[in-house]
């Protein structure tokens, strides 16, 4: 009985190791990868640029092609499975005017040394600051506040404000080290390209930058912002003890002597017009769906490539006048969005075969990497699946196209392991094996670096998990409206988009 038992057992061992070979066998077709890719790279989707309409089209081709699959959306909207959201932000801060003294022509700068602060348009007005006693204040006075802190501030605006609601304009001295950090953090919002909201109703700053801004904790924002909104008639114009020192006749006034009678200052003058700060937020998505695994369903593995490019050139070299406007992006990447699609109809049908990876596969097509890497930063800053869980992650980016390096009809491309290399190469030379693409020569230094951090597998890096960058390369189509469909090698993306599928399998199979 033990016999048959151990035989059967073998039986099946041998049985379920050839299926797995077998489901090893499927290949990518070139076919539907040219069916996808023409479809991204059309001139009506005008270059997918982040945020526009016809980006979200390309996000609802992807989306309806995951649930064809029948895979799940990974997204924790319930909502909206198959679409992880974050917003965009764009912002306008005052620009084109000058503010100076009257009495000396000292020019104030509105960047380093005083913010002006409303809901409305300030243009080509005059103020006199007064200091103390408010009892004087004229018509075109402005009320002088001095503090330590912002907070302190503009809890004195407030008091003011209710006894003596006809003054509508304040400004609030604080001392340097407090307006340098107050400037460091207007300019954080100048410079921060994207938001996501949590849970505990915070919002975080994406940008060049690699750490997230906490908004709910950003001083402009939520105090002088903020104030404003709350209190639309009122015009803050924030500054620093040195410009109160040149407003004031008496130069050794500082803010711990400041008096309780009035003073007068010197009229300081808005040449031009300063218009209110805007901060508009915008949501867009990235694309989520994932095949669940079996014995390691909580350990995850994400393949991902972005599916935005940068629209319309405004601007033609006399080399393109030929060329449309249009930014189509074929190779960047609707090849790397069109392959990873690929990957996923391929997994699909091992399902249908009764065969599923151990653990849990996630395919993203991440939005905003055209714009700074925003849509996985987003992702990896408010993760879809616990950071110490995700195992791996392939990213593709440019795999349609040869560069210098290669004949049109070489299968090759380029890996980048990054992490745990050691235990990555082991899998990448089984499935460029099985697939049959050259993996001998490699990028040179300078390409390296630069890809090292050029695409959404970095964000990963930089959160501590391991990543496989898979690309063929630059050309000089790169960012022009010459990266066209028809410039695409169909037979290698077959190659790759195969190899990617083995290489997945191998990562989400391993022990």
């Amino acid at each position: 009985m033990t016999k048959r038992i151990i035989a059967t057992l073998c039986c099946l061992s041998c049985f379920s190791a050839q299926a797995q070979i077998d489901v090893l066998k499927q290949k990518a077709s070139a076919d539907s990868l040219r069916k996808t890719l023409t479809f991204l790279a059309a001139d009506s989707l005008k270059g997918r640029a982040t945020g526009s309409q016809e980006q979200q089209v390309a996000a609802n081709f992807i989306a309806k092609h995951f649930m064809q699959l029948e895979l799940s959306g990974a997204s924790n909207d319930k909502n909206t499975p198959y679409y992880n959201s974050f917003d965009l932000i764009s912002s306008s801060f005052p620009t084109g005017y000058k503010i100076r003294i009257k009495e000396s022509n000292l020019e104030i700068s509105p960047y380093t040394e005083m913010h002006i602060v409303s809901t409305k348009n300030i243009t080509n007005l005059s103020f006199t600051p007064y200091l103390g006693s408010v009892d004087s204040i004229k018509s075109n006075g402005v009320k002088v506040v001095v503090s330590t802190s912002l907070d302190s501030a503009i809890a004195q605006t407030s008091r003011s404000i209710k006894e003596h609601p006809s003054i509508q304009r304040f400004m609030l001295i604080l001392n340097k080290e407090q307006y340098k950090a107050y400037n460091k953090e207007r300019l954080s919002l100048l410079f921060s390209r994207a938001a996501l909201r949590r849970k505990e109703s915070d919002t975080l700053l994406l940008g060049w930058y690699k750490e997230a801004i906490s908004l709910n904790q950003n001083i402009c924002y939520a105090k002088a912002l903020s104030f404003v909104r709350k209190n639309p008639n009122v015009t803050l114009f924030i500054s620093n003890e040195q410009v109160l020192k040149h407003l004031f006749s008496d130069t050794t006034l500082t803010i711990s002597n400041a008096y309780n009678t009035t003073e007068v200052g010197k009229e300081f003058v808005v040449d031009g017009t300063a218009h209110s700060d805007m901060i508009r937020f915008r949501k867009v998505s990235n694309v989520v769906a994932k095949m669940e695994g079996t014995t390691k369903k909580d350990e995850v593995i994400f393949i991902s490539a972005h599916f935005d490019h940068i629209g319309i050139q405004s601007k033609k070299k006399k080399e393109e006048a030929k060329a449309d406007s249009i930014c189509n992006g074929a190779d960047d990447n609707g090849s790397g969005t069109s392959a990873i699609m690929e990957v996923a109809r391929l997994f699909a049908e091992a399902k249908k075969q009764g065969f599923q990876p151990q653990r849990t596969i996630i395919f993203t097509a991440f939005t905003g990497e055209e714009a700074g890497l925003l849509g996985s930063k987003a992702m990896l800053e408010n993760p879809i699946a616990p950071l110490d869980k995700i195992k791996a992650n392939v990213n593709l980016d440019m795999v349609g196209r040869t560069d210098s390096e290669h004949t049109e009809w070489d299968m090759y491309a380029y890996t980048i392991p990054l992490g745990d290399s050691l235990t990555q190469q082991k899998h990448i030379k089984k499935a460029a094996k099985m697939a049959k693409i050259d993996l001998s020569v490699d990028l040179n230094d300078h390409d390296r670096e630069l890809w090292k951090n050029g695409s959404d597998h970095a964000p990963f890096v930089q959160k501590g998990i391991p990543a496989i960058a898979i690309t063929t390369g630059m050309h000089p189509d790169y960012h022009k409206p010459t990266d066209e469909v028809d410039k695409i090698n169909f037979k290698r993306l077959e190659r790759i988009a195969t190899f990617t599928y083995y290489l997945v399998w191998e990562l989400a199979n391993s022990n």
